[in-house]
């Protein structure tokens, strides 16, 4: 893996990309397919204040912001507010069956709420990070969303538990909340370096999810204690 002063570069990413600033994406090999061209969006960073500062007022029960400037998100029961979330979602060989099933349909049915103002990016990871085929977070209207929960339908499980590329990656996109849920253990130093280099301020929510399995729960609970998130743990 490399770093540079302009951005991250993943070099071990599945379908390699390189991740400068906050959302100018410069992938060193296409992501994105050619029929999914049209439909990117990549966002103007607004300033911080109007980014993070009006989030959690005047929410609805359908997901809408009355402020009009986000909308809320609840996955495995843990909601969040502001205007771009990313899932980063474990897709190891231990996830495979019902517990890979049921975490596409938790994806399904919450990413199918959102306003569709709010914006939205999925990474799986095993050994190595996943990203959804797009350039950066994509509007949550029903054609994106249907696009991309289709790819998400289509990862299978395998290998390893890693997931400090795919926090780096999900992070540098600057949502204003995280969901990150996993059943492994992993190297909880190299996630945590991965978090702290990329979410210094804090300004990104990290909320964490164990799933089946409670071998890192302490480290997942620290994560959501340092970044301002939830943590929970889910029963089969």
């Amino acid at each position: 893996m490399g770093t540079s002063p302009e951005g991250i570069c993943f070099g071990a990413v599945r379908k390699s990309a390189c991740l400068a600033g906050a959302f100018d994406v410069q992938p060193t090999e296409s992501l994105l397919a050619a029929d999914f061209a049209d439909d990117i969006s990549l966002p103007t960073v607004p300033d911080t204040d109007s980014l993070f500062g009006a989030f959690g007022q005047g929410k609805q029960g359908n997901g809408l912001d009355t402020a009009g400037l986000g909308g809320t998100v609840k996955f495995y029961g843990i909601a969040a507010a502001g205007r771009r979330f990313v899932f980063v979602t474990d897709c190891s060989g231990s996830m495979q069956g019902d517990r890979l099933q049921r975490l596409k349909e938790e994806l399904r049915e919450s990413i199918s709420m959102l306003n569709p103002r709010v914006e939205f990016f999925i990474i799986f990871f095993n050994d190595i990070a996943e990203p959804m085929p797009s350039r950066g977070c994509v509007k949550a209207t029903p054609k994106q969303v249907e696009r991309y929960l289709d790819w998400a339908d289509s990862v299978p499980s395998s290998g390893g538990t890693d997931p400090s590329e795919a926090m780096a990656i999900g992070l540098r996109l600057r949502p204003s909340a995280v969901f990150l849920l996993t059943d492994g253990v992993f190297d909880s130093q190299s996630t945590l370096d991965a978090i702290e280099q990329n979410n210094k301020d804090r300004r990104v929510q990290i909320n964490t999810i164990a799933i089946g399995e409670r071998g890192s729960e302490s480290i997942l609970r620290r994560i959501a204690e340092q970044n301002r998130g939830t943590y929970r743990y889910v029963e089969e």
